[in-house]
């Protein structure tokens, strides 16, 4: 029996060698996103709000054009943002109206508005401990550094990374004392998706406010 337990302990040891840190982890994670193209992605974002719950947004982004998809209190709103000008498409109860208005600033892309920010440089701004492991991800926890200067970087994060290619694949953080989780991550997004098309919506109620003083 001792012979045994000598033998399963030096394996122990020998197998502790070859596993990864929670630091080498995030930051190989950051290397496979830097490859990524960015400005042309989608995920899901659900944030859940004290007393009105949770809501869940699909939104895809392609070069300066950006799509979000939710639905609110019954209401089902398709936002497309555009050449600086917004579309907002609300459908409830079988009508759909269009609200056409001018936006500043509304075309940027993903990596300037910030989505795959939070990835990006993690062990810089936290200290990070690996929680759980399956066969098939990591779960990751951050806890912000006091050296960290981003007074928005949220406290703690918890993000969940593939063991078969390093890709994350959700993040939750309390932010504004909401929870916000980003998960189904792409990289694939047709330019289609992200271009509002009036033909799309025939029947439609359209309200045209550009050039209108607010």
């Amino acid at each position: 029996m001792k012979r045994i337990l000598s033998t399963l302990i030096g394996l122990a040891v020998t197998l502790s060698a070859f596993a990864q840190s929670a630091e080498e982890i995030c930051d190989k994670m950051d290397q496979v996103l830097n490859t990524l193209p960015q400005d042309r992605m989608a995920m899901t974002v659900d944030i859940k709000i004290p007393v009105l719950g949770t809501t869940t947004t699909r939104t895809y982004c392609f070069d300066n054009k950006m799509r979000m998809d939710a639905k609110m209190m019954g209401v089902t709103v398709i936002t497309f943002d555009e050449d600086n000008v917004s579309y907002t498409v609300a459908t409830k109860d079988g009508r759909t109206t269009i609200t056409i208005e001018d936006v500043k600033g509304a075309s940027e892309s993903s990596a300037e508005e910030g989505d795959m920010e939070m990835f990006s440089g993690i062990t810089d701004d936290y200290s990070v401990s690996i929680t759980k492991e399956t066969a098939d991800a990591w779960y990751i926890q951050c806890k912000k550094l006091k050296t960290c200067t981003d007074k928005d970087a949220p406290g703690t994060m918890d993000i969940v990374v593939s063991k078969a290619d390093y890709m994350p694949l959700s993040l939750s953080a309390k932010m504004s004392g909401t929870r916000l989780t980003m998960r189904d991550f792409s990289f694939e997004v047709d330019e289609k998706m992200c271009t509002f098309n009036m033909a799309d919506y025939p029947g439609a109620k359209v309200e045209d406010k550009r050039g209108k003083s607010k």
